[in-house]
């Protein structure tokens, strides 16, 4: 199925120290036809001043010869730092990659953004509204980095793409999907199947978001049936 990738932008991104971001790495090794772009105010910034992400993507389409497509969420975020004020947009703008794209595979990268994104990200790489993999790309000096970041006054996105030592044949590919992610979500898969077995629904239907969102509708449906609420049974089976 194609591939769609779902990410963040951090002071990583797209090209620190000669090598690739996150972002640009997984493009590289998987190829996505598309790419969602969620971008805090700080990196709204940054795209204004010198369309990093936008010379970015062209760049990558350019040299690699393929088509891609791309979407930025250009939010008023300031305190990425507040999980929960992260939380929500992050969240919208997933589902709607989701919706968007049926029958695609949504790649998330769990490597970009700030440590409250990747844990948001990480637990999208757990859903269960579409098909996802998780995938992390690991530091190319394998310790912290010691490179000026992305937000430095004089970074110059050109440069950066000119020197970049991943363009070099035999370069390492660097992207790990790890797999703790792929037991949980099978595990999630289990609880379902049981949750059915029983038909315990009430508590499938409590599962909304981790559910696609068809799904959710028929749970809440069940769950009112087993529970004789006729009237709102009949009202969601109409949706």
């Amino acid at each position: 199925m194609p591939d769609i990738l779902f990410t963040c932008a951090g002071t990583t991104d797209p090209v620190r120290g000669g090598h690739d971001g996150g972002i640009l790495h997984i493009m590289r090794y998987y190829r996505p036809e598309k790419v969602y772009l969620f971008l805090s105010k700080e990196m709204v910034d940054y795209e204004k001043k010198d369309h990093r992400f936008e010379r970015t993507f062209r760049y990558a389409s350019e040299k690699w010869s393929y088509l891609l497509e791309w979407h930025e969420e250009q939010t008023d975020l300031e305190d990425v730092a507040d999980l929960d004020a992260v939380s929500e947009p992050l969240y919208g703008f997933f589902r709607r990659a989701v919706e968007e794209n049926p029958g695609c595979r949504i790649l998330i990268n769990l490597s970009s953004g700030t440590p409250q994104m990747k844990i948001i990200l990480a637990q999208l790489a757990l859903s269960l509204q579409a098909p996802v993999l998780g995938v992390q790309v690991l530091n190319p000096k394998k310790q912290s980095g010691d490179s000026k970041r992305t937000n430095d006054p004089d970074y110059d996105v050109e440069f950066e793409l000119e020197l970049n030592e991943d363009d070099e044949p035999g370069a390492p590919n660097r992207c790990l999907e790890p797999k703790l992610l792929a037991v949980q979500r099978d595990r999630q898969r289990a609880q379902i199947r049981s949750l059915l077995t029983r038909r315990d629904y009430g508590a499938l239907a409590a599962m909304d978001k981790e559910l696609p969102p068809q799904l959710t509708q028929l749970a809440r449906h069940l769950a009112a049936r087993s529970e004789l609420q006729m009237k709102e049974a009949a009202k969601l089976a109409r949706g």
